[in-house]
């Protein structure tokens, strides 16, 4: 394996178990009056900010001028699907079910932006990328039906 594949990999691997630990605390925080709107506002103005730095500071920063149609259509998409829309259901769901139970949601996110890139970016679909979306929907139908046993009153 190359270097910078199994760096992308940790930092996947990483991103989910921090996605679902976040989760749980914000579950958690939903009986104190905390703004989950003012929270992710300040999330992403933050990592907004910290991204900008690093990137000026490893010489990696596009300018505005030469972002193409192309990636502003893909920005506007994950603005509005990936951030508004998506976000206010995860919300939703995490105000109704288990936080153990919407953090899945984070294992669920990367099978829909592959058929996305497929579908719009002709990106490759492997026969290997395919198992391990397998393995990720069958860990998910798993946890959701040890969920169901556990709490009848909870559906899909």
């Amino acid at each position: 394996m190359k270097g910078n594949f199994v760096f992308g990999f940790a930092l996947s691997v990483f991103s989910t178990i921090t996605w679902a630990l976040g989760t749980i605390y914000t579950k958690r925080q939903t009986g104190q009056q905390v703004n989950p709107y003012f929270s992710i506002g300040l999330q992403m103005l933050l990592s907004g900010l910290s991204l900008s730095f690093f990137l000026e500071g490893t010489g990696n920063f596009t300018p505005i001028a030469d972002i193409t149609l192309n990636v502003w259509v893909g920005i506007g998409y994950l603005t509005l699907f990936g951030s508004l829309i998506a976000f206010s259901c995860f919300l939703y769901a995490l105000k109704h079910l288990p936080a153990e139970q919407v953090s899945i949601y984070a294992y669920i996110n990367p099978i829909v932006a592959l058929f996305i890139s497929h579908l719009w970016m002709g990106e490759e679909v492997t026969a290997l990328l395919l198992t391990g979306s397998a393995i990720v929907i069958l860990g998910v139908y798993i946890i959701n039906r040890a969920f169901k046993i556990e709490a009848p009153g909870i559906t899909d």
